[in-house]
């Protein structure tokens, strides 16, 4: 319950952030971008005659992309990672590259691709979220010899909060596959199937 990749998330992209920055202010006071290949050689460009200005821009262009585009993708307040929100910035950082401009050339060059950090982080909260329900249906059906109907029955005995599915804010899908043991019977039994929507947004 302590895990938290969406608070993990924000702290994450704004180190990336802080990351890139510095790499162009070490640019700009040494002049050189040194750069490896992929078969290990190393480039080194001069910057000897290029303006502050252009390294000065480009860390700005960089900082309000990612202001813009990545830290919106989680909300922390109502902890919900949007498809559609990643859809809408992918679009606005092509939209983006189409337009060239030297005081945006590096930030978008080093700017990170938003759909493998974001549903990385998206997978591994749901991955967390569906083990603490699962851990506390399994308590239930220790308590009480088999599963419940509806999740409502874990709260807050068997789990202090339900976590919400992160995609769409709704509750996480859950039914028993099998029938109770019998009235009597004492046997412990059941089984259940409980899953988010996934990142199409549709219960298939």
């Amino acid at each position: 319950a302590k895990v938290d990749f969406l608070a993990d998330y924000e702290f994450t992209m704004r180190g990336e952030r802080a990351f890139a920055i510095a790499s162009f202010e070490n640019q700009r006071r040494s002049r050189e971008m040194i750069l490896r290949q992929e078969d290990g050689s190393i480039i080194t460009n001069s910057f000897r005659f290029m303006p502050s200005a252009f390294f000065y821009q480009n860390e700005l262009a960089f900082a309000q992309m990612h202001q813009q585009w990545i830290l919106p993708l989680v909300d922390m307040k109502t902890r919900i990672v949007s498809p559609k929100a990643l859809l809408r910035a992918d679009d606005a950082v092509h939209a983006e590259m189409k337009h060239y401009s030297p005081y945006k050339a590096q930030a978008v060059m080093v700017f990170p691709a938003l759909d493998k950090a974001v549903t990385k982080f998206a997978s591994a909260q749901v991955s967390v979220d569906l083990a603490r329900v699962a851990c506390a249906l399994e308590r239930y059906r220790l308590a009480h010899g088999n599963y419940p109907e509806t999740l409502d029955a874990l709260a807050p005995q068997f789990i202090e909060t339900l976590p919400h599915d992160i995609i769409n804010g709704q509750p996480l899908h859950y039914r028993r596959t099998d029938d109770p043991p019998s009235q009597g019977s004492g046997a412990a039994s059941g089984k259940f199937l409980l899953y988010s929507v996934g990142w199409n947004e549709t219960d298939d």
